[in-house]
């Protein structure tokens, strides 16, 4: 029985709004197509959906992304393909693949076949999943600009030394423009991005240029690059920001907008003198914001009603 059907027979869709929204998108799975239409509310579907079928109902933002099972040798493109993707449950270690549709008997097959085995099979938002494993194609490619950056030779006036030399001047933008630097600075904002980071962290330490992102209010560390490409890191942003590289005592602000896969995205830059370089943070301001509402947030009917009327009234105070 394929999914289609078990839409029908729970009562979920129609054959007919099935095949309209079939004929809408044929990259998507049924769900995620009827959902985009307008049909049916996909959490209510796929909570359904798991208990008619017995399987476990999974939110992958619950793994963390050491916990996602990458060390399953699988081509990400596969798993897009297929809409499904690998996780490690926590505080087991036994695997599990959460699908889009469950019901795929050509994904199944194929995946079990690349993993050799049986598997274990979840239920997941096919949004879900394909964000996921936009992160982790992010993160594998920040991970090879990374090591093709910590190839860079060369060198350049300490950051701790505040005076700047002409002849350095050159050198720093030199090499900030250089194919692994700029790579490099590219990936770790594309994958701020694709972490949905609100800020970007660049933290100059004893050791080591530690990346960080503001996640959800929370400040995640998420990369450490070598002391010596410091330097060449902290230009390439000042250099894209407009900021003057040859200013170190004094605190900076800047911008510039960038184009990434969810769209075009304003970074407002600001760097700031401490004993160990100039840290800087870069706050993202994504152009997918303003596409939220406030039906989106979550409310009761009731709570959205009063917010909506309070938001409308002139001498209303909301109090959170």
């Amino acid at each position: 029985m394929g999914l289609e059907k078990v839409l029908i027979r729970l009562n979920l869709a129609t054959r007919e709004e099935i095949r309209d929204a079939s004929q809408r998108s044929s990259n998507s799975k049924v769900i995620a197509t009827l959902t985009e239409a307008g049909r049916i509310d996909e959490d209510l579907v796929l909570d359904k959906i798991a208990r008619s079928l017995s399987l476990r109902l999974v939110d992958t933002a619950d793994f963390e992304a050491d916990q996602g099972g990458w060390d399953i040798d699988i081509d990400l493109d596969v798993l897009r393909r297929h809409r499904c993707i690998p996780l490690l449950l926590p505080g087991q270690n036994k695997h599990i693949v959460a699908f889009a549709d469950p019901l795929d008997r050509s994904a199944l097959s194929a995946v079990e076949f690349l993993l050799g085995g049986a598997i274990d099979i979840a239920v997941a938002k096919e949004s879900e999943i394909l964000e996921r494993l936009e992160r982790r194609e992010d993160s594998s490619e920040l991970a090879l600009a990374m090591d093709s950056a910590a190839e860079l030779s060369g060198s350049v006036a300490d950051e701790g030394d505040f005076s700047l030399r002409q002849e350095d001047a050159g050198n720093l933008v030199q090499g900030s423009e250089s194919a692994p630097v700029v790579r490099l600075v590219n990936q770790i904002i594309s994958d701020a991005f694709a972490r949905r980071a609100s800020d970007i962290h660049v933290e100059p330490g004893r050791g080591n240029l530690e990346i960080k992102f503001r996640i959800d209010g929370v400040v995640v560390p998420q990369l450490s690059i070598p002391k010596r490409l410091q330097t060449y890191v902290t230009t390439r942003l000042k250099l894209m920001a407009k900021m003057d590289i040859t200013e170190r005592r004094r605190p900076q602000d800047g911008r510039f907008r960038v184009k990434a896969k969810r769209g075009v995205a304003d970074l407002r830059v600001s760097s700031v003198p401490t004993p160990f370089g100039e840290k800087i943070v870069l706050r993202v301001l994504d152009s997918d914001v303003s596409k939220l509402r406030l039906e989106l947030l979550g409310l009761d009917e009731e709570l959205l009603r009063r917010f909506t009327e309070c938001l409308s009234a002139r001498d209303r105070l909301v109090l959170v």
